[in-house]
């Protein structure tokens, strides 16, 4: 991924985001991240994680998040917050959840989106790298 890797590239996304959460998320990374992970896995996990602050900006009153990137085998996006939680499944929704798990599926990854223990929510998007 170009303009200073991938690594640079999620602290920046994160930092720009902090305006409109009106706080700055924690960012944790593991593994090889700025040569594990080609330049369109990184574009797909750049662009999921900026869907997925926007979310927690708009819906979640959350005070608190966390942007967790690991690399391994595959790349794991996990982005964790304090706020309300979820929608429920029956409530009217826009593209962005669906468009986020399609970029998982069209790489043979998996989209998860649950309940966060106490509260909050727990994003999670999965790409294989192999």
């Amino acid at each position: 991924v170009a303009a200073g890797g991938l690594r640079d590239r999620v602290l920046a996304l994160t930092r720009d985001a902090a305006g409109a959460l009106g706080f700055e998320p924690r960012v944790l990374f593991d593994g090889p991240i700025d040569t594990g992970v080609s330049d369109e896995v990184g574009a797909e996990l750049l662009a999921t994680l900026q869907e997925a602050l926007s979310n927690v900006a708009r819906h979640a009153g959350a005070s608190r998040a966390e942007v967790e990137v690991v690399v391994g085998d595959e790349v794991v996006l996990r982005v964790v917050d304090d706020g309300i939680g979820p929608p429920d499944e029956d409530a009217p929704r826009g593209h962005g959840l669906k468009n986020m798990a399609a970029r998982a599926a069209q790489r043979g990854g998996h989209f998860e989106l649950r309940h966060g223990p106490p509260s909050g929510t727990i994003l999670e998007w999965r790409v294989p790298l192999a």
